[in-house]
């Protein structure tokens, strides 16, 4: 929010430099910065537009003599809407840069020697007005620097609020602050509305249809208006705190909002419908119905849902509530008789509401904070009484006051001795109630012990002892509270296995080349039936989009997503992806870690992946996976270690790749449960080197193709181990020699001892065994014994 100091003068009598009051505003929690002086170039200066003629050679161009003071010149323009001999315009000079880079240069223009330029008041750097060039006020000095004609505010602060601070969405709010922290005197202005005798009740009526989402609704009327612009003093205010003028009465409820931070809004009486053919004009707020369109102020025509709500009369919506109003009953120049609008609507649902129609305003934002109701009145009074006296209208009498009139009172503790144990510092209790007085609090019971409070209406941030605090310590000043070290016994350490086994997993992964990929927890269900796992699915009550209804069961839909995207833009760069993450299903949350891996097919995926859950063995010590068919095909298979499920993994093949929309010929999915592998997980023992020496052997069996080396490995399991130090696959063959549904299984043995040398007997021996159990649990027999 922009808080030009001269205006902020009118609340509070600041007499400390820009500077210092921005830096004690943030050290009291209200952060803010310095915006640069939004004064204008120097060779910017008042001209009197003394000519205007057609270009001699351009037809959409015009020739203009303008008397800057000393000297007459010509200025080259377009053809604007609003340029006539008389006017008072800026003029800006050769020589002289605009805010947006642009300079001004003396040029020749089809001809025409161009000595300046005129400029909308955006351009100049003066307001968010873009439409036209600017103009002045007659009464403006003839070759005047802009700058001193304006006497904008020399400062101006932009102050960024936290979401509890509402009430400082406001000049008063702010002002309530500055008089704290400079420790001078709250002035608010004063509200006096002069009624006439006629009662706004025999011509409007209130009703609330929604009450859970409007909590007090007050309507005001005000006759006789004459619409026009306001005076130069609030469009400067307006213009310095970023608000473009429009008319007087648009002008007010945004002068009002800005300066309470209650948002109005003003509609013309003769575009609401009248009830049953009388004089009655009747609000009523409601939800929108299903179809129901609004054009809103944008010109933009919106659609608001039943959870939406709207401002409406007995035939349409009109506004839609705390957002924006509609353009069927703006304020325009034929408008003579206004209702004002002040509200005090559900926060919750205006933001929702907002979002959903991509429409925040500076009414949403601070109906969002949330809002005292008390605020709705006064604001109300506040704007009318300006309307009144800036467009000659009158305040009729009384007003349409529809829902609850006042926020429960609420009352806080603050018992003394916390002063010290929450904040560090020894605040004594005199000077704690003199710093929440000073903030609006109302002491209304004290003793030596504790205090009781009354809370300000307008600080709805405030309920707990904790809240009073907080407040003490920002006034008193943080830089006044010392720094200590925390005192106590530090909590011991507690090792989380899962955690430890994610840092292995990420380190393993990333050094294999994989690339790591963060995903969103929502999917739709599309994606999650790739994985055939919907009837598992938990549907969130209040979802972003339809992309985004479930709560991921699995990530193979996000990792094809994944891989589709990247694989696009960066074909034949990427291997692998893994994701460590959380998955949701209606009986728990579980940590997998899930990746995929991309092939020249599907069969060099699968064995990639295989190779890697064996350097996953390894590393984590769990011993070696076993792989058992999941579905017909082989398709899918349950990944299991030390007699566990561990995880699974799917094949993809072209055909799937090519459903998917994934320009490879073949993928791997795989995924585990990371709690599981951290408690399969053991610790490595470590022996010293063996004295004696070892004794290498090898055998190749020939087994049916179902046969599995997993299979092998338990078979030989089988024989007792005692001598064995190493035993691993080296070779699998298929193909010429060897009989069809048949491969050959290549494994290296390691013999050694740590306590003598091996006999070629014991060796022996124990080749014998593994042959003869071999073909006795596998039917398999050495190659070539017999083809």
């Amino acid at each position: 929010m922009r808080i030009p100091i001269s205006w902020l003068k009118e609340y509070v009598d600041v007499k400390v430099s820009a500077k210092e009051l921005s830096d004690k505003l943030t050290m009291s929690g209200t952060e803010n910065e310095i915006l640069s002086s939004i004064g204008v170039d120097p060779g910017v200066v008042v001209g009197e537009v003394l000519e205007i003629s057609p270009h001699p050679n351009a037809d959409r161009l015009q020739v203009t003599r303008v008397n800057i003071g000393k000297e007459a010149i010509t200025v080259v323009v377009g053809c604007p809407h609003n340029l006539e001999v008389g006017m008072k315009v800026p003029v800006v000079l050769a020589g002289t840069e605009l805010p947006d880079g642009t300079r001004a240069e003396k040029v020749d223009l089809r001809g025409v020697i161009s000595e300046g330029m005129f400029r909308s008041e955006m351009e100049l750097g003066v307001s968010e007005h873009n439409s036209g060039i600017m103009t002045l006020e007659a009464d403006a000095p003839v070759g005047e620097s802009l700058a001193s004609v304006l006497k904008k505010d020399k400062d101006i602060l932009e102050a960024e609020l936290t979401p509890n601070r509402g009430d400082c969405l406001s000049m008063i709010g702010i002002a309530r602050e500055t008089a704290v922290v400079t420790g001078q005197k709250l002035k608010l202005p004063k509200i006096n509305v002069k009624e006439a005798k006629e009662k706004a009740s025999d011509i409007l009526l209130v009703e609330i249809k929604d009450k859970d989402l409007c909590s007090r609704y007050i309507g005001r009327v005000i006759k006789n208006v004459k619409v026009g612009p306001s005076p130069k003093w609030m469009q400067d205010r307006l213009n310095a705190s970023g608000v473009r003028p429009i008319n007087n009465v648009v002008d007010v409820t945004n002068y009002v909002m800005l300066e309470m931070g209650q948002p109005l809004h003003a509609f013309d009486l003769e575009k609401i419908s009248n009830v049953s053919n009388s004089k009655l004009r009747k609000i009523i707020v409601r939800r929108a119905k299903k179809g129901e369109k609004i054009e809103t102020l944008d010109g933009a025509m919106r659609e608001p849902d039943s959870d939406d709500l709207v401002i409406a009369d007995n035939e349409k919506a009109q506004a839609i509530a705390g957002i924006m109003g509609g353009a069927k009953s703006e304020i325009s120049e034929e408008t003579s008789t206004v209702i004002l609008e002040s509200a005090n609507f559900n926060g919750t649902a205006i933001r929702k509401t907002a979002l959903k129609l991509a429409l925040r305003t500076e009414g949403s934002s601070r109906h969002e904070k949330g809002l005292p109701l008390q605020l709705t009145e006064e604001a109300a009074d506040r704007a009318a009484s300006l309307i009144a006296e800036l467009s000659g209208g009158e305040v009729l009498a009384g007003k349409a006051d529809v829902g609850e009139k006042n926020d429960k009172e609420r009352k806080v503790f603050l018992n003394f001795e916390r002063i010290k144990s929450f904040l560090g510092e020894d605040i004594p209790s005199g000077k704690a109630i003199n710093i929440l007085e000073s903030l609006g609090f109302k002491v209304i019971s004290k003793n030596k012990d504790r205090a009781e409070f009354v809370v300000p209406y307008w600080r709805l941030d405030v309920s707990i002892e904790e809240d009073l605090l907080e407040e003490i310590a920002r006034i008193y000043g943080y830089e006044n509270i010392p720094s200590t070290l925390p005192e106590g016994v530090l909590p011991s350490y507690e090792k989380n296995e899962r955690i430890e086994v994610s840092k292995k997993l990420r380190d393993i992964f990333t050094a294999l080349g994989f690339f790591e990929v963060y995903s969103y927890s929502f999917t739709n269900k599309e994606k999650a039936a790739i994985a055939k796992n919907t009837a598992n699915l938990m549907k969130i009550a209040n979802p972003l989009s339809q992309e985004q209804e479930y709560m991921r069961a699995d990530l193979l839909g996000s990792m094809l997503d994944i891989i589709q995207k990247n694989k696009n833009y960066t074909p034949g760069k990427m291997k692998g992806i893994y994701e460590m993450c959380s998955i949701y299903t209606k009986e728990a949350e579980t940590q997998k870690l899930s990746g995929m891996v991309l092939g020249t097919d599907a069969e060099e995926a699968f064995k990639y992946v295989k190779g890697l859950l064996d350097v996953l063995c390894k590393r984590l010590n769990l011993g070696t996976f076993t792989y058992k068919s999941h579905t017909k095909g082989g398709k899918k298979a349950i990944v299991e270690a030390r007699g566990r499920e561990a995880g699974h993994f799917v094949i993809l093949d072209n055909e799937d790749m090519k459903r998917f929309k994934v320009k490879s010929k073949g993928a791997c999915f795989f995924e585990l449960d990371i709690l599981i592998l951290s408690e399969l997980e053991s610790q490595r023992s470590y022996k010293s080197i063996p004295k004696f020496p070892s004794s290498e052997r090898d055998l190749t069996f020939v087994v049916e193709e179902m046969v599995t080396v997993g299979k092998i490995y338990e078979t030989i399991d089988k024989v007792k181990p005692g001598i064995r130090a190493k035993t691993e696959v080296v070779d699998i063959y298929r193909g010429k020699g060897l009989p069809e549904g048949k491969k050959s299984i290549s494994i290296h043995f390691v013999y050694q001892s740590d306590k003598r040398t091996l006999t070629d007997k014991e060796v022996d021996d124990d080749q014998k065994e593994i042959i003869k159990e071999v073909k006795k649990s596998l039917g398999g027999h050495v190659r070539g014994e017999r083809e």
